[in-house]
């Protein structure tokens, strides 16, 4: 490539572009304790209103498992199952009646 042209570009040269910051220690200390606080101060909220939230939550879940209790079901399957008894005897008891009314009628 004799002619002083290239297809390709050649590199720039880099410089290593350094701007040094100002460092103040007792800013960045006053900013950490700033941040410190307010997260302090949010987990704080936080945890008293997932507390309620919580205490909330649990008061309506025993609301709720008392008016649906086991001893509930235990009771309604002994009512339904004395109901279905006294269903079965009248039936029984009444059965003569019932075949002497219609033997009568027929």
């Amino acid at each position: 490539m004799g002619l002083g042209f290239s297809f390709f570009k050649a590199p720039k040269h880099r410089v290593f572009n350094y701007q040094p910051r100002y460092y103040d220690p007792q800013k960045e200390r006053l900013k950490e304790m700033q941040e410190a606080a307010d997260l302090q101060t949010i987990e704080e909220q936080y945890s008293t209103r997932h507390l309620q939230s919580r205490m909330h939550k649990r008061f309506q879940d025993a609301m709720y498992n008392n008016r649906r209790s086991p001893g509930n079901k235990n009771i309604r399957r002994i009512v339904i199952l004395i109901s279905l008894a006294a269903l079965l005897f009248a039936i029984f008891y009444f059965a003569d009646a019932i075949t002497l009314l219609l033997n009568s009628v027929l």
